[in-house]
């Protein structure tokens, strides 16, 4: 310790003070900044150093800050004269007059702020003076910043023009602080011992000997702990060892002590015999020395003589007749009895007292036997417990309350017999081992309503429970492991996605045999390889690619088996008959006519159509701008809808399957509508964790003041470029997509948008970006945008109100046709993350009645849709939970303080609880999935394990969605609700992206509300008995709907194309007769054929459960017939398929 002292230069002493010193000058050293010792000076350790620091890192941060809101809006490295910028200011003060325009100096003030201005915005005169003002201030700031002398002095080396160390300055002056503070509150002068001024090599010396240090400290600590507890009975040894001026001499103190004792304890044995210890030896003597003393006491006592009178013998007192006398007393004290009576047995007469006494007993008990006899005669009928009849004390009232028990029991005797037949029912239900529920009962722990259910519960989890003892499946499940096999799997499937597509190339590979062809000098003469050959070596030779196809297209077939082409090239570069494919794969099939899709068809053996027959026809769209009335809109667009070859196919071939899953949009509003006017809500759309937010949902952009002449709106038009700008400024990583309703509105946008970006930094950027990645900025019109998306559409609806009046004219081009309700679904459907309408046109401003067209009331609708933010029929958010487990759930999370919303989702696909963000309104924190029946009905583990849980994390469910299963819930409910609520808490702290929690619309534009649609009604029936077979000779058995995952929502069926569910109306015919046709009910569980009811879980309702209108289904039963039947007409509520 004296070494350790000698180091540090503190004055030693045997002490805890000394001991204390050591302690803060060894904590100072191990929190030395040693990097910033180099840079310590006279100005960081003065007095009120860090105050200072710290009032100037504050102007600092500050300064910076205003500095970086400014970069944002103004050039700041333009040099620019300080004279010259106060005298704009000075200008632009005066306001603003007409007369301004004739003075140079205030189109100087102007001109400089837009050599500053980043955008070259045409700005209000205040706000370009307010630029103007900041920036001034800003330079002056700084310039007294770093002109502040004190400060200077104060950082020294710390200081740089450019950005200073306020930071390091910070720590070394803290530090130096607590140097003054610490050694003061120890004791230690600063100036003695001065820490502040070692170098760093004496420090890190301090600092290594630290552990030194804490075991001296630990030794004396337990030194101190001994003494405490060996002299606890010994206070005036512990005493003098307090009072020893040292260490040392305390330890010489306790070894004297110790020799002291031991001489004692040989003493002590000479008195006593071995198996008494010391105590008992000591006390032994003290008593024999008091003994006689207390002789003396006793025989002199006169209250003791007062009290026994004659009875007193002194030492030689008899104490039993005492004793018993006093033991008689205390009793009838006890007793609690009437004061007469007690005063009478405590008197010199007891005895007649006793006599008198034992007579009233007497009578008492005579009244007790009738009492007693009463009891015996009841309890010969039964059990019977007098204190429970009379319900009371055995006190003054017992007499009374007994005869009144009885009065009331006769005149109640018409309730006996039930009471008699529970008391039978209580006895047999505790024999059959039910006791604990009949104490429930008559104790009132459980209400005669609830015993039910509470047997029930019992009942089941008993099952249960013996379930997860037998069952080696459910002993050995663990939560952790299946998560961890899923999330394997997910990687490993996709691993053997990459792996299959390898393999077919692969495969490919080693199959392809390409002819050789014929070899001549001649080019042209040349053929398959060899022509292939030479024009890999001679790229120039003139040799056209049909040309190429036609020579050498066997060989280009077997090197390239895969062509992609559209049917106009299919048609001009492929000689007809001379290449086969094996299959043909149609895509986009609604917007191809039969004329030039038959071409490609003849060259295949199969051929599958894919398209939505909801979307653009076919169309021959020719627009003519010399035209410029209004009122010969009809004839400047000449259209002309054809049938595609996706209506052919889909009235010739069967079977015709539909792809419901949607997930290209990250909002439920975007489809929203879509799916409720065009699709019947058949889409199964997933939810998003936000509610309504800038930058995801549909939103409303009302444009007053706009006039829609000669085909043009440029309000309209200059409204959704203003936006474009801002879009492009604000929202650089979102795609974008304009589209106008007719051609000649598209042309004014893209001209005056081109003319705004050439003085516009952000709009190259932004358009290299997205070029780069093929999601470009486009302009189009109505027919020109089927097949884009994009993460923002903006949309001009164009129409509005004629010059000189508000009236808007009822002619709205091809959304008035036949299909023109068509083109409007294709261009609803179009952005992934938000749509913004821009619109003249109030809804009321276009008139529906009996004769509108299909396309212009689904126009006002969807305007009113984006207007509100509400269908006309809405389901709710959520439904009711899926299972007590769920109810189990969300009981906890609710008790926890979280709002829960069970079955969240819209349209078809709904995660079983989702919470609430408890700060973010409509937003969600969390979803928990409780492997409940969304999970158990997915059709393949792909679906169920990985397809479904990407695109929940696509939409923004990314880590925050925490599955519980039902077996590690029933084990450990406890342990699964601390670990769901540390997930809860783990991501409350986190923020969410700005622009997904709060809205901001336009012109006071109303933001869309968070909404959800009704479910798609129905469900899949009850599993097929094992006896029964059912098959498809055309194609595999069907899917639910809600499990068929496809990468791209396109639907292929009309609105009659309803699969088969339980509640709907089924009429189908046998194939061998298909006018004898049948109509059934399917039922949950009732078969009445004659009324027309099918159960579902009979053979029959198993084939056509699933099944569309012109499906030929299979129904094989063992030992009878196989049968076949055709559908002929589906019927569901509030919708009719035929």
């Amino acid at each position: 310790m004296k070494a350790l002292a000698d180091l540090t230069s503190v004055p030693f002493a045997e002490s805890p003070r000394c001991l204390s010193q050591l302690a803060a000058v060894f904590d100072l050293a191990a929190k030395a900044p040693r990097d910033l010792l180099a840079y310590r000076h006279s100005g960081v350790q003065a007095p009120g150093t860090v105050a200072r620091l710290e009032a100037g890192a504050s102007e600092w941060a500050a300064l910076e800050a205003l500095k970086a809101r400014l970069e944002e809006q103004l050039y700041l490295d333009t040099p620019v004269a300080a004279a010259e910028l106060d005298g704009a200011i000075v200008t632009l003060r005066e306001g603003e007059r007409w007369y301004r325009v004739l003075q140079p100096r205030w189109h100087k003030a102007i001109a400089l702020h837009r050599q500053l201005d980043r955008h070259q915005r045409k700005l209000p005169i205040a706000q370009r003076l307010a630029d103007l003002e900041q920036r001034r201030d800003l330079g002056r700031s700084q310039e007294q910043w770093h002109h502040d002398e004190a400060l200077r002095h104060t950082l020294g080396p710390f200081y740089h023009s450019q950005k200073p160390d306020l930071s390091g300055a910070l720590r070394l002056a803290r530090w130096l602080d607590l140097c003054r503070d610490q050694l003061t509150d120890v004791g230690l002068d600063p100036a003695l011992i001065a820490i502040a001024q070692w170098d760093e090599l004496q420090l890190a010396r301090c600092a290594a000997e630290a552990p030194a240090l804490a075991c001296a400290r630990a030794a004396l600590c337990t030194l101190a702990g001994l003494f405490a507890g060996l002299l606890q009975a010994a206070p005036a040894i512990r005493m003098a060892l307090r009072r020893q001026p040292g260490w040392s001499e305390q330890v010489q103190l306790a070894e004297d002590s110790a020799r002291a004792l031991a001489a004692a304890l040989v003493q002590l044995a000479t008195w006593g015999t071995p198996d008494h210890n010391a105590g008992k030896i000591l006390q032994a003597v003290r008593a024999h020395l008091a003994l006689p003393a207390a002789v003396a006491a006793v025989t002199g006592n006169a209250e003791a003589q007062a009290l026994l009178g004659p009875h007193f013998k002194g030492e030689a007192t008899l104490m039993e007749p005492v004793r018993a006398a006093w033991t008689y007393g205390r009793r009838v004290r006890q007793a609690a009895l009437p004061p007469t009576v007690s005063q009478g047995l405590l008197a010199r007469a007891a005895g007649g007292v006793w006599h008198e006494l034992n007579r009233h007993l007497a009578a008492v008990q005579r009244g007790w036997d009738v009492v007693s006899a009463f009891a015996e005669t009841m309890r010969r009928y039964g059990h019977f417990d007098l204190p429970r009849w009379v319900n009371g004390p055995d006190d003054e009232a017992f007499p009374a309350r007994l005869v009144a028990k009885s009065q009331q029991a006769l005149a109640a005797r018409e309730t006996l017999l039930p009471w008699v037949q529970y008391r039978q029912a209580a006895h047999q239900a505790r024999e059959r081992g039910l006791t604990a529920f009949v104490d429930a009962l008559e104790q009132s722990a459980v209400s005669p309503d609830h015993l039910a259910a509470v047997y029930a519960y019992r009942f089941y989890a008993s099952i249960a429970q013996d379930i997860f003892v037998t069952q080696p499946t459910l002993q050995r499940f663990s939560g952790a492991t299946h998560d961890e096999v899923r999330r394997e799997y997910s990687t490993l499937d996709r691993a053997v996605l990459k792996l299959r597509g390898q393999d077919c190339a692969y495969r490919a590979c080693q199959a392809r045999t390409p002819p050789a062809g014929r070899r001549s000098a001649i080019v042209g003469e040349r053929t398959e390889l060899e022509l292939i050959h030479h024009m890999v070596a001679h790229p120039q030779a003139r040799v056209t690619l049909r040309q190429m196809l036609f020579a050498s297209g066997q060989a280009m077939q077997a090197l390239k088996p895969c062509f992609l082409m559209g049917p106009q090239a299919v048609a001009q570069f492929l000689v007809p008959g001379q290449l086969k494919f094996d299959l043909v794969i149609m895509d986009e099939a609604s917007q191809l006519k039969p004329e030039e899709a038959i071409g490609s068809i003849a060259r295949g053996q199969q051929l599958v159509v894919v398209g939505d027959p909801k979307q653009l026809p076919p169309t021959s769209f020719f627009d003519k701008l010399s035209i410029g009335s209004d009122e010969d809109e009809l004839q400047q667009a000449a259209i002309t809808d054809s049938e595609s070859i996706l209506d052919v196919c889909i009235g010739h071939f069967r079977p015709v399957r539909t792809l419901r899953w949607h997930y290209r949009s990250r909002h439920e509003s975007l489809i929203a509508y879509s799916n409720r006017q065009f699709y019947d809500s058949r889409l199964i759309v997933f939810p998003s964790p936000y509610g309504r937010s800038t930058e995801l949902g549909l939103h409303y952009q009302y444009v007053p003041d706009a006039i829609y002449e000669a085909q043009l709106n440029h309000v309209e038009a200059a409204r959704v470029v203003d936006a474009t700008l801002e879009h492009m400024q604000r929202r650089p990583n979102a795609s974008l997509g304009l589209v106008t309703l007719n051609l000649r509105q598209r042309d004014l946008v893209e001209d005056m948008l081109e003319a705004r970006c050439r003085n516009f930094p952000a709009a190259q950027s932004f358009r290299q970006k997205w070029e780069e990645e093929n999601l470009g900025l486009f302009v189009k019109n109505l027919e020109a945008v089927q097949g884009d998306e994009r993460d923002v559409i903006f949309i001009s609806t164009t129409f509005g109100p004629a010059p000189n009046t508000r009236v808007v004219r009822q002619n709205f081009g091809p959304i008035g046709r036949q299909t023109g309700w068509r083109r409007l679904n294709v261009l609803f459907t179009r952005a992934r993350q938000s749509t913004r309408v821009f619109s003249s046109l109030l809804p009321e401003n276009i008139i529906d009645d009996n004769s509108t067209p299909e396309g212009t009331r689904a126009l006002r609708g969807f305007l009113e849709y984006a207007r509100s933010g509400v269908l006309a029929v809405v389901g709710p958010i959520g439904q009711e939970p899926d299972s007590d487990f769920e109810v189990a759930v969300a009981d906890v999370l609710g008790h926890a303080g979280y709002e829960v919303v069970p079955q969240l989702g819209v349209a078809g696909f709904r995660l079983d609880i989702a919470v609430k963000h408890p700060r973010y309104p409509g937003a969600y924190l969390a979803a928990v999935e409780c492997d409940g029946a969304s999970y158990h009905t997915g059709v393949s583990v792909r679906d169920r394990d990985r397809i479904r849980q990407e695109i929940l994390e696509s939409l923004g469910w990314e880590n925050r969605i925490w599955r519980i299963w039902s077996t590690e819930w029933f084990r450990n409910p406890r342990g699964e609700t601390q670990k769901l609520l540390a997930f809860l808490a783990t991501l409350e702290d986190q923020p969410l992206p700005e622009g997904l929690v709060a809205s901001s619309e336009g012109d006071g534009a109303p933001a869309v509300p968070v909404f959800d649609l009704p479910p798609t009604p129905g469900a899949p029936g009850p599993a097929m008995p094992p006896a029964c077979t059912v098959t498809s000779p055309a194609t595999p058995p069907t899917r639910p709907a809600t499990q068929q995952l496809v990468p791209e929502v396109e639907l292929l069926v009309d609105d009659d194309d309803l699969e088969v569910e339980v509640g709907d109306t089924v009429t189908y015919a046998s194939a061998e007769n298909p006018e004898n046709e049948k109509a059934v009910c399917i039922t949950t569980c009732r078969t009445d054929l004659e009324q027309g009811f099918l159960a579902a879980n009979t053979p029959l309702a198993q084939v056509l459960l699933g099944a569309v209108v012109r499906d030929e289904v299979v129904l094989r039963v063992p030992d009878r017939p196989t049968r076949r039947f055709i559908i002929k007409k589906v019927v569901r509520a509030m919708a009719e398929a035929t």
